[in-house]
């Protein structure tokens, strides 16, 4: 699903649930002339993984993302994958 702010900042969000381990994917936003977005991913190794004090299951990471000919194009690595890209 997508958003926009009213700041003009676009949210895609995507979520790979126990998919493939690699996923390429490729945003296009029309009307957009940012060349750089920010990926946040939240990656875990189960659809019931949980972090909690002294156990850290899932991992939260921070990329960022240039856009190329297509749009912004990026992998997803892992099968338990929410990930929110910032434009």
């Amino acid at each position: 699903s997508s958003t926009k702010s009213s700041s003009g900042t676009y949210y895609v969000k995507i979520v790979n649930f126990d998919g493939a381990a690699s996923t390429p994917v490729t945003v296009s936003i029309a009307g957009s002339t940012n060349s750089v977005a920010t990926l946040i991913t939240y990656t875990a190794p189960s659809k019931s993984s949980t972090n909690t004090l002294g156990n850290i299951e899932g991992v939260l990471s921070r990329t960022t993302v240039q856009k190329g000919a297509n749009g912004f194009t990026f992998t997803l690595n892992g099968s338990y994958i929410t990930s929110v890209l910032v434009v």
